[in-house]
């Protein structure tokens, strides 16, 4: 065991200045990455530009170019994070079984065609191993641009490789880097599959124009049934706002409503969960209010349905509240809902009724679509 140390301490005398420049700036862009610092950004810049310098040194051409998307991609970081601008989340997706075909052989064409060249045309002593890493580290990358699950396990797959290409350099401090984010790759994985929508647990929302008694009746069933109840958003997000609301308020409200319902469903045991109204309601008040409906919000509307809406009547009489607008519109918001469900051709029922009756209509309907009684 000492002599393995002694071993490790003097391959470390030989490291060069600008590996531990490299090395010591990528454990530092994860650290400020973890604490969202700005200052990952520049960090990230150096450390990029220290590896490109040192894989050229090393002949290792493939990563080298590799560098310079991430180094654009760090620039791009830097000035969004200054600009404050609003990042339109995508959903976590996983890859089909096309894609995984795609990848199967796009990785060794791109791997056969980079150490083509790099042999013939370069003085790379490992041009298909280079070749071979940058091959797999851009699949991974483009995967992790579209929020696709299994980039993380590409990621995984590809340290692995890179640690005996570093030791075969000689580039040991950015063999034990590699080591360390094996785990950080392995952990985005877990916590990415965390988040993805468990589509085995059905959906039902009760929608409706204002003042129907869609929160009180959602969370009366919620607890009736002992499942999940997700929440409406927009009242959380529009209790703190100052001003009129704009186009942007409309998008953070989808956005907000989306992460709310998918971590309850990330997390349910239920056979189904109970939704307060749904994104439709963005599109419907974006129209109302300011004759536009964001495209993200039209993107998402037939990709992720609910497998039952429960549309409130306008029988009950109007109830006061500083969020409400339109008192004598509810006939004309009930037609937009029945168009906008009709549109998406959705499997929704109306529910009237007063105070108990409400109530029972509610139970029959949802008991007759999950089947209770047959």
């Amino acid at each position: 065991m000492a002599t393995f140390f002694q071993f490790l301490i003097e391959q470390f005398k030989h490291t060069t200045a600008l590996e531990w420049l490299a090395v010591l700036a990528g454990f530092a862009c994860i650290y400020l990455a973890a604490k969202e610092s700005i200052w990952n950004w520049p960090i990230s810049i150096i450390g990029v530009t220290a590896y490109g310098l040192l894989f050229y040194r090393e002949a290792m051409y493939g990563d080298m170019a590799l560098q310079l998307y991430f180094l654009s991609t760090a620039f791009y970081g830097w000035y969004f994070w200054l600009t404050k601008r609003v990042e339109h989340h995508k959903l976590i997706q996983k890859l089909n079984p096309k894609q995984w075909v795609w990848i199967f052989i796009s990785i060794p064409l791109i791997s056969l065609a980079l150490g083509w060249f790099m042999e013939k045309y370069t003085n790379s002593t490992v041009p298909y191993a280079d070749g071979f890493c940058t091959a797999v580290s851009s699949v991974a990358q483009l995967l992790l641009t579209r929020k696709i699950l299994e980039n993380w396990l590409l990621w995984v797959f590809v340290n692995i490789c890179y640690i005996p290409l570093f030791l075969y350099k000689h580039l040991n401090l950015s063999a034990i880097l590699y080591f360390v984010l094996i785990g950080i790759a392995y952990k985005g994985y877990l916590d990415w599959k965390k988040l993805i929508v468990n589509k085995s647990v059905k959906k039902i929302a009760i929608v409706g124009p204002e003042s129907t008694g869609k929160s009180t009746l959602s969370q009366y069933l919620a607890n009736h049934y002992h499942v999940a109840w997700v929440p409406e958003y927009a009242r959380y997000y529009c209790e703190g706002l100052r001003g009129p609301y704009t186009l942007q308020d409309e998008i953070n409200m989808f956005y907000g409503q989306v992460a709310l319902e998918d971590a309850v469903l990330a997390t349910s045991k239920d056979h189904f969960i109970v939704c307060d109204t749904t994104f439709i309601t963005v599109k419907i008040w974006s129209d109302a209010m300011l004759g536009e409906t964001p495209e993200v919000v039209l993107d998402a509307l037939p990709k992720k349905p609910y497998d039952l809406y429960l549309l409130m009547d306008i029988d009950l009489p109007w109830q006061d509240d500083p969020l409400r607008d339109f008192p004598n519109q509810r006939e004309h918001f009930m037609e937009v809902w029945h168009k906008e469900l009709q549109a998406l051709n959705a499997n929704y029922t109306v529910i009237n009724g007063l105070g108990e009756m409400r109530i029972q209509n509610a139970i029959a309907a949802i008991d007759g679509f999950l089947g209770v009684g047959r």
